[in-house]
C-alpha cells in the first residue's frame, strides 16, 4: 500500500508526522515516510491552489499511489457544526471561476466556454467510496476553494447566496482534481477551525482542529 497525503503546511500535519518513521525526502515538498508496511509520501504544497496543482500534478505524474488524503483545517460558514469537527468535502468548487456582467456573475458554461470533463462547470465532486466505516460516518459537504477567504459580511452574504457552501478552504479543488484527472481515489478531510465571519482569531480552535484532524489522518493510515 502506496499513500500521498496532501497539506498544505507541515503544521497541519506535524502530528501525523511525529508518528511515521521517517525514510528520506525525495525533493523539497515531497518526503517519504514508512508506517508498519504501509508506504506514506508527504507533499507539503504551499499555500493555495496554485502551488497545489503544480506541485501535485508534480508528484502524480513521476509517483504512482494507491490513494491520496488531502488533510487541512478549513473555515466553515455555518454554526450547527462545532469547531474541531472533521469533515469529508465531497464537492468542491472553484468560487471565483467565471466573469463578472454588471450585477451579474457568469459562470463558463454562461460564457460558453469549453466544458471541463472533470468539471461540472466550476464544481469537483469526489464519488470515491472508501470502504472504512468511520470514514463513512463523517459529515459530507460541499466545499469552496478561494484565493482569498472571506471575512467581510457582505462578500459572506453573497457567498451564501450564490453557492450556499459549508466550508472553504484554499487548496481543496485543486486537490479534487489533479486526483480526478489521474484516476486516483482520494477524500478531502478537513477540520473546523473558525467559523467564516468578520476575522476575529480570537474564537478560533486551530489547535483542536488540527489535533482532531491528525487523529482521523492516523487512524485512516492505520486502517488501509
Amino acid at each position: 500500500m502506496k499513500v500521498l497525503i496532501v497539506a498544505a503546511t507541515k503544521e497541519e500535519i506535524q502530528p501525523v508526522l511525529d508518528q511515521l518513521r521517517f525514510q528520506w525526502d525525495i525533493h523539497k515538498r515531497l518526503h517519504k515516510y514508512l508506517h508498519k508496511s504501509t508506504n506514506v509520501d508527504v507533499l507539503i504544497t504551499g499555500v493555495g491552489m496554485v502551488s497545489t496543482a503544480y506541485w501535485l500534478g508534480k508528484t502524480l505524474a513521476e509517483h504512482q499511489y494507491n490513494c491520496a488524503i488531502n488533510a487541512g483545517v478549513a473555515g466553515c460558514f455555518y454554526k450547527d457544526l462545532p469547531l474541531g469537527t472533521v469533515v469529508n468535502v465531497e464537492r468542491d468548487s472553484i468560487a471565483e471561476l467565471g466573469a463578472e456582467d454588471g450585477d451579474q456573475i457568469l459562470n463558463l458554461e454562461d460564457m460558453n466556454l469549453d466544458s471541463d470533463p472533470i468539471m461540472e462547470v466550476d464544481t469537483i465532486s469526489n464519488k470515491t467510496v472508501w470502504k472504512l466505516d468511520f470514514l463513512k460516518e463523517l459529515p459530507r459537504v460541499m466545499g469552496i476553494t478561494v484565493n482569498r477567504v472571506h471575512g467581510n459580511s457582505d462578500s459572506i452574504s453573497d457567498i451564501l447566496e450564490k453557492r450556499n457552501p459549508t466550508v472553504e478552504s484554499m487548496e481543496g479543488a485543486a486537490f479534487l482534481y489533479a486526483c480526478k484527472a489521474a484516476d486516483l481515489d482520494c477524500i478531502q478531510l478537513r477540520a473546523l477551525s473558525n467559523y467564516v465571519e468578520p476575522r476575529d482569531r480570537s474564537g478560533w480552535e486551530l489547535d483542536k482542529a488540527i489535533r482532531n484532524l491528525n487523529l482521523l489522518v492516523m487512524k485512516t493510515i492505520d486502517a488501509l
